[in-house]
């Protein structure tokens, strides 16, 4: 037997090894959870205070992924940017997550990523000004 097959043999090494895997699965998978729970539920920055009754994030988010998924026109593009910086950051947070749950799953791509590759924008964008605003909300 050699001496890394005798190693491997010991019953010590064997349990470190199984507890170091577990260890770092656990911190791994701990770490994941946190980003997408930030990417699909961010904590809105004013507690929900700045979200009018009965408004609803949904409708915005597919407004949004309706004219850039495709062949929507840069007018389009625009005028919804537009709208999303009309809102306010409770609002504009609650636009994000509900886009991310509904059209980034499984993957590492948030509404501000599909901002920022969106291409189309002209002189005097508002899309650079809308990624400043959602980066300063911490919505990468």
């Amino acid at each position: 037997m050699s001496k890394i097959t005798a190693l491997f043999a010991s019953k010590p090494l064997q349990i470190a090894l199984i507890v170091a895997a577990l260890a770092i699965a656990i911190y791994w998978y701990g770490g994941n959870a946190a980003v997408e729970k930030q990417k699909n539920d961010p904590k809105l920055p004013n507690n929900g205070q700045g979200i009018p009754t009965n408004w609803n994030p949904e409708p915005r988010a597919s407004a949004l992924f309706e004219v850039m998924n495709g062949i929507g026109s840069t007018a389009d593009k625009e005028s919804e940017w537009a709208i999303c910086m009309s809102l306010t950051d409770d609002q504009l947070t609650a636009v994000y997550g509900a886009f991310n749950r509904r059209y980034c799953a499984g993957d590492d791509q948030t509404l501000t990523t599909w901002i920022k590759w969106e291409t189309g924008a002209w002189f005097g964008s508002v899309k650079p000004a809308l990624l400043q605003r959602l980066r300063s909300l911490n919505l990468n």
